[in-house]
């Protein structure tokens, strides 16, 4: 796989059977771990044009919550049903992630963007340098976005492959 750096961030399907090509850009980003996790929380940034940027900086607490959240999730029917016929969750711990803040209206979403600790990104160090994006990649690359502070059930969507309507939720 290459990756590149690139002018704006690439919001695009995350998880594919094919392939995979990643986009990168420059941006501050601050490590947290906890129980289970490790990643980068990336900054925020001026919005591009075509609204992609990180538009606000999720806190070390917002992080813990959407991952205190992210494992009964994956236990759930609805994600079981995504799941199937992947490793993502017997080795969730591998995966890095980078924490990325977006709004739509009103409402603020953590994206969370994972990568598998034996792909490229991640053996290379560029999680750690810049906010980075996956197309295609198969499992070792996905992401799933959590509203900070909805009330109900199942806070947490998938995006990308993933996703049962993958062109509303990407």
């Amino acid at each position: 796989m290459k990756y590149k750096m690139c002018p704006r961030f690439a919001l695009a399907l995350a998880l594919g059977l094919v392939g995979g090509s990643l986009a990168a850009q420059t941006s501050a980003l601050t490590r947290t771990s906890g129980l289970g996790y490790d990643g980068a929380i990336v900054q925020s940034s001026p919005q591009s044009g075509d609204g992609s940027a990180v538009s606000w900086t999720p806190t070390e607490n917002d992080v813990r919550e959407a991952e205190r959240l992210l494992p009964p999730y994956l236990d759930t029917p609805a994600a079981l049903s995504r799941l199937r016929y992947t490793s993502i969750r017997s080795q969730l711990s591998r995966y890095k992630r980078q924490y990325w803040g977006t709004s739509d209206g009103n409402r603020r979403f953590i994206r969370i963007h994972f990568f598998h600790e034996e792909t490229p990104i991640v053996q290379k160090g560029g999680w750690l340098k810049s906010a980075v994006s996956v197309m295609g990649g198969g499992d070792r690359y996905f992401r799933i976005k959590y509203e900070l502070g909805r009330n109900g059930p199942d806070p947490i969507q998938w995006t990308g492959w993933l996703s049962q309507d993958s062109n509303r939720t990407s």
